[in-house]
């Protein structure tokens, strides 16, 4: 068996340990996905609230955090006929912590 010296040894280890780095880097790359590209809210479940006393009926819907939520961010719900389409947008405007869940009911016109 060959003896191998000090140089050798170190000129191998550095050639691995910088194919592992860029290996690592290119499955990184690949399979990242941009935050821009990911949904700020995941529909939960939403339901009709009556309030008998005032004869208001409010659609209540609720969603979980999957990206952060800025600081002072506002969050409109936007109904087609089928509630279970309902469409999430943001503007700027309320943060609430990893994990919260956020219900979000759209104003009564009156």
């Amino acid at each position: 068996m060959a003896k191998l010296d000090e140089a050798t040894v170190t000129w191998r280890l550095f050639l691995s340990v910088f194919t592992l780095s860029l290996l690592l880097f290119a499955i990184g790359w690949i399979t990242h996905e941009p935050p821009d590209k990911r949904p700020l809210l995941d529909v939960v479940g939403g339901g009709f609230t009556v309030d008998h006393n005032t004869a208001e009926i409010h659609y209540d819907l609720s969603v979980r955090e999957i990206r952060p939520l800025r600081h002072g961010m506002i969050i409109e719900a936007d109904f087609e006929d089928r509630p279970a389409t309902a469409i999430m947008s943001c503007a700027s405007g309320s943060s609430a912590g990893a994990g919260d869940t956020v219900c979000v009911r759209p104003l009564s016109a009156g």
